[in-house]
């Protein structure tokens, strides 16, 4: 960015209480994919008819105010959205300072990041700026960031400004810039800190290689119990040899308290939920059965807080104790009965399109309630 120290120009008054983003850069000019050519919107509607032919009483179209680059404002300059444009758009207009006595925080923000000096003044400065600026002719500013002062004719004001955003405008840096600024420091504290905590030092490392073993650790357990005798016939089939099965049983619900052991490791990496030191909480929620029978994979996040923020009532027991009865009679009573009923289906020679009808209803029935 362009660096600011001193700077001496017209400066053009606009005194407007609460000039919001949407009056300095209309909604129409926010359709490019870029930020050139927004100098044609800034103040469009302030400046211009609808037909786009300027306003000869705005201030902005007089011959004497063309060169200005200092814009004095109302209260409460900038507020409403958070549209960078309106930055780019002033700057592009030829404005580097505006004085005002706030700012939006956002656009105040935006102002400091482009390179763009937003100089906060007292009510009365401002006042007696307005009153310094009103008449026919255009007035000079000079707008001193080294000694924080504005100088118009023997007059001389102060205005704030934080020092960080001060040494980002003097030195020309973004946020980016006066990050970097301050590396050394950065790496001091960092040093100074494993010192202290020598257990955190590369913790970001540390956490991403436990991640990445925990994956290759259960998805490894994974593909042995499922596949390896797969493979071991495959490769038989392909070569001609004669590698014996493992003959390995298969787990019951393997598949799932893998992804449920996953889904925990990785909303921990994520710092999306605490790791949990409680054995019995971490197993229940990794071989808790609903899940393992039927799905669908649940995130550890997802049920963090109900692991460990129970109530146990005997309302809550009783109502918990009907909900199974029911739904064990739902799957005992109906879903194997139908699963009997279309064993019997497909052993039948029935060929109608009524038992085809009967059959499918029968399936979805076992389906449902199971």
């Amino acid at each position: 960015m362009e660096k600011l120290t001193v700077l001496t120009s017209v400066a053009v008054p606009l005194p407007i209480d609460n000039c919001d983003t949407d009056q300095i850069m209309p909604k129409q000019f926010l359709r490019g994919i870029d930020k050139k050519g927004l100098a044609k919107g800034t103040f469009f509607n302030l400046r211009c008819h609808p037909d786009g032919s300027p306003k000869a009483e705005c201030v902005f179209n007089r011959p004497d105010f063309a060169s200005a680059s200092i814009l004095v404002a109302g209260p409460n300059f900038g507020c409403g959205s958070s549209r960078e444009h309106a930055v780019w758009g002033l700057m592009q207009m030829g404005i580097r300072v505006v004085i005002a006595t706030g700012f939006g925080e956002i656009f105040y923000s935006n102002c400091f990041n482009n390179g763009l000096l937003a100089a906060k003044v007292t009510p009365e400065t401002a006042d007696e700026l307005f009153a310094y600026l009103q008449g026919d002719a255009a007035r000079e500013l000079t707008v001193d960031l080294v000694n924080r002062t504005i100088v118009g004719g023997d007059r001389t004001w102060r205005f704030e400004i934080g020092e960080r955003h001060r040494v980002m405008l003097l030195e020309g840096l973004d946020m980016v810039g006066a990050t970097l600024k301050d590396m050394d420091l950065i790496k001091a504290f960092k040093q100074r800190h494993e010192a202290q905590y020598p257990w955190m030092a590369g913790l970001a490392a540390k956490a991403k290689r436990a991640l990445i073993s925990s994956i290759v650790i259960n998805l490894g357990m994974l593909a042995f119990f499922k596949y390896a005798d797969f493979f071991i016939g495959a490769v038989n089939g392909l070569l001609g040899t004669a590698i014996p099965l493992t003959g390995v049983a298969l787990p019951i619900g393997i598949s799932f308290f893998t992804f449920q052991t996953l889904s925990y490791t990785i909303d921990v990496y994520r710092g999306e939920a605490k790791a949990e030191k409680n054995l019995a909480t971490m197993a229940t929620f990794v071989c808790l059965f609903p899940q393992l029978v039927a799905g669908p994979i649940v995130r550890y996040v997802d049920v963090d807080r109900e692991l460990h923020q129970r109530s146990v009532t005997l309302d809550g027991l009783y109502r918990g104790a009907v909900r199974f009865a029911v739904g064990l009679g739902k799957k005992v009573l109906i879903a194997n009965a139908m699963g009997e009923f279309c064993a019997a289906f497909r052993a039948a020679d029935e060929q109608s399109v009524v038992f085809y009808w009967v059959y499918a209803a029968a399936y979805a029935l076992q389906i449902y309630f199971d």
